[in-house]
């Protein structure tokens, strides 16, 4: 098996290997055989072309969906759920506290969550509240940090996994674990910002989805710590950025089909 994903609120693991070894351990292959090798030198080539997106500040312009959203800076913001470069769903209908395009913008808002997953076509197992970005069929992300903003719901996450895909979400997409908070309280405040690094070996690899599945409680199921005990299953967030190394869909920029 390959090493675990990077631990938040808990022990830290933190692997760190050179590139092709990373890449051994992401496809779950003995590295003695040809085969192996063959597949390893393979996912350790990333493809020419790259856009770095680094983190320099919580709230900056730097990251991905603000680069959707200006089209690698070349025009004025649009959201970019509206303009189709990226689609972001829910494990709840879309309605007017779960509100996908709000995520993309990532502004102060009273309540934008996620509710329990009650079947769809992208179901959890477990039946859990999730928020999922889809970056488009040919688009990729090598992602090396991301960022959430707290809503003013006061239901802020507390265990959650990022996740990631090289295909469209859906019932069948198959899952890998990124990074896994556990009990973690960066975000206590409305309107908050917290950022995470990302370094577990599979995160070498570029992806097409991710998805920030709740794995516990919330802060509004506690009410001893101030909440109501109401909407504890609930994934609430303003906002959502990521960053790394970004290879735009084919044929243009965040906007282009």
């Amino acid at each position: 098996d390959s090493p675990p994903p990077l631990v938040h609120g808990a022990d830290a693991h933190r692997p760190v290997a050179p590139e092709v070894e990373r890449a051994f351990q992401l496809l779950g292959m003995p590295p003695d055989t040809p085969k192996a090798e063959a597949a390893a030198r393979h996912a350790a080539r990333l493809p020419p072309g790259g856009i770095e997106l680094l983190h320099m500040r919580d709230g900056d312009a730097n990251g991905l969906l603000h680069w959707l959203g200006t089209d690698g800076g070349s025009s004025p913001w649009v959201n970019p759920v509206l303009s189709g470069a990226l689609t972001i769903t829910a494990s709840s209908p879309p309605c007017r506290t779960t509100d996908p395009r709000a995520l993309a913008v990532g502004a102060p808002i009273a309540c934008n969550a996620a509710g329990p997953g009650r079947g769809g076509r992208e179901r959890s197992p477990s039946g859990a509240a999730w928020w999922a970005l889809d970056l488009g069929p040919s688009a990729r992300l090598v992602l090396s940090s991301y960022t959430l903003r707290a809503d003013a719901s006061g239901a802020y996450p507390r265990s959650w996994t990022l996740q990631a895909s090289g295909e469209a979400p859906g019932p069948s997409t198959a899952w890998h674990d990124l990074a896994v908070h556990a009990d973690d309280a960066a975000l206590h405040l409305p309107g908050q910002y917290a950022s995470w690094p990302v370094s577990c070996p599979r995160a070498a690899a570029p992806w097409r989805a991710f998805r920030l599945l709740l794995t516990g409680p919330n802060a509004a199921a506690a009410p001893a710590a101030g909440g109501s005990g109401r909407g504890g299953d609930c994934f609430a967030l303003a906002g959502v950025e990521l960053y790394g190394h970004f290879w735009p869909r084919s044929g243009g920029g965040g906007g282009s089909a």
